[in-house]
């Protein structure tokens, strides 16, 4: 074999193996499933948006979650966090909107509010208190306001279980 014949090869097979894992990556990003990311609990710093404050929701577990209207994998969770809502009654949900208007959040949602408050982040300035750089984004803050997990991506939140 001849040195062009065996750059080809190498050619061929490094645009396959690419080919492979890009298609790999699409797939798996259209599945969803619940990928919690425990953390060393730490305190969940307080913040105020559209009235809701945290720390008044100290001794309830507060599912924060951080999402745009523009994000396809957020839109596409959001039907999943409403019916969280309705299944887990001891879970607080407080979804983030981090958009640029209210007029955005208002028009994705329309007349039909879901069963949790959605607030919003028009500066980003909860998002950057969080260290919160992707979305969606979510944080489980226990009873005692500690940080118990973190969900990076979209999560099957039907599969979602609150534990003790």
């Amino acid at each position: 074999m001849n040195l062009e014949t065996a750059k080809a090869i190498f050619f061929w097979f490094a645009l396959t193996l690419i080919g492979c894992l890009i298609a790999f990556q699409l797939y798996k990003r259209d599945q969803l499933y619940m990928q919690q990311i425990d953390v060393t609990p730490k305190a969940a710093p307080d913040f105020m948006l559209d009235d809701v404050q945290l720390s008044k929701l100290k001794g309830k577990t507060v599912l924060l979650h951080f999402w745009a209207t523009w994000c396809e994998p957020c839109r596409a969770e959001m039907p999943l966090l409403a019916n969280l809502s309705k299944r887990v009654k001891d879970l607080v949900i407080l979804a983030v909107a981090v958009d640029s208007t209210k007029a955005d959040v208002e028009r994705f949602f329309g007349p039909q509010r879901p069963g949790f408050p959605v607030l919003l982040d028009l500066k980003h300035q909860v998002a950057s208190l969080y260290g919160i750089s992707q979305f969606p984004e979510t944080l489980l803050i226990g009873p005692d306001g500690m940080i118990r997990a973190l969900y990076i991506g979209p999560q099957d939140w039907d599969q979602f279980e609150l534990k003790p």
